[in-house]
Order: structure tokens, then C-alpha cells, then sequence
């Protein structure tokens, strides 16, 4: 997967991804960033983690089709589109929040959130 299939990201954060990662988005940490936009990780196929600690706020189709993802860490999201996850293996994805979450319906019981089941939720 190369940046192609990632290119609703700002040209300068593809940049700095593609010096890091050889020109492929395997793992992204991006510690300042609060909200993720429409489609910013869509069809990130090569993706298997992301961090982004500070990330309050999810857009429309921003992980949508990401398959590979295995573990994403936000931080306490407090608004969230219903469409965020879609195309997504969340049942094979462990979700951590560095905070509890406000927005999409949280049951950790059930390991439930945004209306999806996920391999495990974890709350810093």
C-alpha cells in the first residue's frame, strides 16, 4: 500500500509518514494531532496501528477499509461520525483511550463502541 491509497492526508504529514516509513503507512503516532478528518485514513490497507493519543474528534470514513489495523489508541473522544469505522476488522482491533470516551456509546462489557464490536477496549 503505498501513499496513493492514503491521499485525503495534508501532503506535508504525507511527507513526513513517507520519510519515516520508506513510502508506506504501516504505523502512524501522531501526538499533537485532536482531530482526524473525512476520509483521512480511508483504504490505509497497509496500516496495523495508530496513535494519536490526543485525537478527540473523528471525521466521516476516517478509518473506513483500513483491514490491517490491529491496535489504535485515541485520546477521550467526545465526537465521533457513525460512518468512522465502516469497512473496517474492528473485532480484530484492540482499542485503547488515554481518557473514557464521550461520544459513541462505550460498553466495555461487551466490548462495544460506535456501534461496532472490537477485539478488546482498554481506558489510561
Amino acid at each position: 500500500m503505498h501513499y496513493a491509497a492514503c491521499s485525503p492526508l495534508p501532503v506535508r504529514l504525507l511527507n513526513v509518514l513517507r520519510t519515516r516509513r520508506g513510502g508506506r503507512i504501516i504505523d502512524t503516532e501522531l501526538g499533537e494531532v485532536t482531530k482526524v478528518g473525512h476520509s483521512a485514513f480511508a483504504n490505509c490497507t497497509g496500516m496495523t496501528s495508530a496513535i494519536l493519543k490526543s485525537v478527540t474528534s473523528i471525521g466521516a470514513s476516517a478509518f473506513q477499509g483500513c483491514t490491517s489495523l490491529g491496535a489504535m489508541k485515541l485520546g477521550a473522544v467526545s465526537e465521533v461520525d457513525s460512518t468512522a469505522f465502516d469497512g473496517m476488522d474492528t473485532e480484530s482491533c484492540t482499542l485503547t483511550f488515554y481518557g473514557t470516551p464521550t461520544a459513541g456509546e462505550l460498553d466495555r462489557n461487551n466490548k462495544t463502541w460506535c456501534g461496532k464490536k472490537w477485539k478488546a477496549i482498554n481506558i489510561i
